[in-house]
């Protein structure tokens, strides 16, 4: 799983909504759980996605060697993810999280060598399962999460790391109108270029229905609730494409490709039946880093980088929040 999609689950776990401690059982990891899957997707119980990106031109290097500039024709993407707590305690949380992307790939290239269109086309699966541990405590009398996560990933052939994660979450303001916090996230894993993350999240509510909700570093957007089961945000968000590559140039390496996405543009949720959100977003997708690199290496060591040109795209999704009704009652 790469980092940034780590740094969303720690927070799917780990951010609470308000600042006192509830004497029922369950209340902070419940409080957790509802807060998390009102904010992030990826938190819910089910989430499907379908994105399809608009074809670009790009050009890339193997090694020094500057390759023919290609085009890529075709990119569809269907992501499904479920998060379910397992123990829930007053102090204490142990959740699970599944995460699969298949990714279809249609691209075009000059050889440089006859001359000839060459066409490459080929379906890429991802998948990534992880185990949570939460826990509630306080410093300095302010609320803090620690949290703790042991993850394993690969393709539909192997499953090629095991990774971990440490994080740290303070809050240090919660009222009904605004919400600040922060904290540092671990990420124990070779392939990373930020091992130590720092972690901000900000909400502030204002009298007309317009909100500002930064999570740093995964998004930053203005929102504003429109009818009585839908809103509106503009902004934009970070994501990166990890997929694991065997047979390149014919060796046994395995090798993995990431690529860096910030899309920006229009989103827009709707609560259907209660439970359910459908979701729908679209703008310019911007790709500063696409790297192909040996697996046990990082991406600052690739063999392979492409710079692909802006791209328009377009997601919709649906995804099963059970916490929606209780907390509109």
């Amino acid at each position: 799983m790469n980092l940034l999609r780590k740094i969303l689950l720690v927070f799917c776990i780990s951010i609470l909504s308000n600042l006192s401690f509830s004497q029922s059982q369950n209340s902070n990891a419940e409080k957790a759980s509802q807060y998390a899957a009102g904010k992030f997707a990826a938190a819910r119980q089910l989430n499907i996605e379908f994105e399809t990106v608009a074809p670009n031109s790009y050009t890339s290097n193997w090694g020094n060697i500057a390759l023919p500039e290609g085009d890529k024709t075709d990119m569809t993407r269907v992501k499904l993810g479920s998060t379910f707590n397992l123990i829930r305690k007053q102090k204490w949380m142990l959740s699970t999280t599944i995460d699969y992307r298949h990714t279809s790939l249609t691209a075009e290239t000059m050889n440089p060598i006859s001359g000839s269109l060459s066409i490459f086309k080929e379906e890429y699966h991802y998948h990534s399962s992880s185990l949570n541990f939460t826990r509630f405590s306080s410093l300095f009398k302010k609320r803090i999460i620690y949290t703790s996560r042991f993850i394993v990933d690969g393709s539909e052939k192997h499953f090629e790391r095991i990774k971990g994660m440490l994080s740290a979450t303070m809050v240090l303001k919660a009222t009904p109108r605004t919400k600040f916090m922060a904290g540092l996230l671990v990420n124990i894993d070779p392939s990373t270029q930020l091992p130590i993350t720092p972690i901000v999240i900000y909400e502030h509510r204002f009298a007309n229905d317009w909100m500002i909700d930064i999570t740093f570093p995964k998004y930053a957007f203005v929102r504003k609730n429109i009818f009585t089961n839908a809103r509106v945000s503009l902004g934009g968000d970070f994501d990166q494409t990890s997929l694991y590559l065997y047979d390149v140039e014919g060796t046994s390496q395995t090798y993995e490709f990431r690529q860096l996405e910030i899309n920006t543009g229009l989103v827009y949720e709707h609560l259907i039946a209660n439970y359910f959100i459908l979701t729908a977003k679209t703008g310019m997708k911007f790709m500063p880093m696409a790297r192909v690199f040996e697996k046990q290496e990082s991406p600052s060591t690739h063999v392979f980088d492409a710079k692909p040109d802006p791209s328009l795209y377009f997601n919709i999704g649906i995804s099963f929040n059970p916490f929606v009704k209780r907390k509109r009652n």
